[in-house]
């Protein structure tokens, strides 16, 4: 896998990563910039953790990892900065999805908040492609454990389960 652990990083060009390791964004900036739906990275991303400064991964491009397993922790931001991907499963341990104005976060899989005491976020565009799509929120000291400040668009379902508070 790629562990990014200090400066800014940037993943770019027009073929695709063929490392199938995980991404590790422990560095102030990670910058995703291949061409839009050529894959940045093969295996899981997990952004934040260590010490308490933000952990960015930013999207120059649409489509760096469809299908990608995220993590974030509490000082994780995911910036699609505008842009688009597909994610699924993904799982809050406090921390950020941000798409802006213009972009969209596309969940395909369980989303899961663990216990915290800082809340999770999710800004900007949610889309929920058809079915139904569980977001398993636990019970931790933040309040809410999950908020949305989001467009939510597409035909599918939302079912929050769990004991926290969305």
């Amino acid at each position: 896998g790629l562990h990014c652990l200090s400066g800014t990083l940037e993943i770019s060009g027009t073929d695709a990563n063929t490392f199938t390791g995980g991404v590790l964004a422990q560095n102030p900036v990670l910058l995703l910039n291949k061409s839009a739906g050529v894959t940045a990275f093969g295996g899981p991303l997990r952004v934040g953790g260590g010490d308490a400064s933000q952990k960015e991964v930013r999207w120059l491009q649409d489509y760096q990892r469809v299908g990608a397993d995220v993590t974030l922790f509490s000082d994780g931001l995911v910036n699609l900065n505008n842009h688009r991907d597909e994610f699924g499963p993904v799982t809050f341990n406090a921390g950020t999805v941000a798409t802006g104005a213009s972009g969209e976060l596309g969940v395909y899989g369980l989303l899961t908040v663990n216990p915290s005491s800082s809340p999770a976020f999710i800004t900007g565009r949610l889309g929920l492609p058809p079915g139904l799509h569980e977001f398993l929120v636990s019970d931790g000291a933040a309040f809410p454990d999950l908020q949305i400040d989001a467009l939510v668009l597409g035909t599918g379902h939302l079912r929050k389960t769990g004991p926290g508070q969305l």
